[in-house]
């Protein structure tokens, strides 16, 4: 099933979400509704974000960060050489 909403800024459909059971789409309508009623709109736009992959490098670094952190607090173990 899939939910569209009229935007009331632009008055355009918009695509919201896709559900497969009846059910969730029902409680998904309500609570758009609710947003759309209090003039939240923007709040629904920002529920559509899309989430930005890491890079290579950026993933590395945290990655050693958490490690370096976790061995100065003895959170890991140390094998002997």
């Amino acid at each position: 099933m899939w939910l569209y909403y009229k935007d009331p800024m632009t008055g355009r459909n918009k695509y919201y979400k896709t559900f497969r059971k009846h059910r969730e789409a029902q409680e998904a309508i309500n609570k758009l509704r609710d947003l759309i009623d209090n003039g939240k709109v923007l709040e629904v736009n920002k529920s559509k974000a899309r989430i930005t992959p890491l890079s290579f490098e950026n993933l590395a670094k945290t990655l050693e960060a958490e490690w370096e952190e976790k061995l100065g607090h003895d959170e890991l173990a140390r094998l002997p050489i």
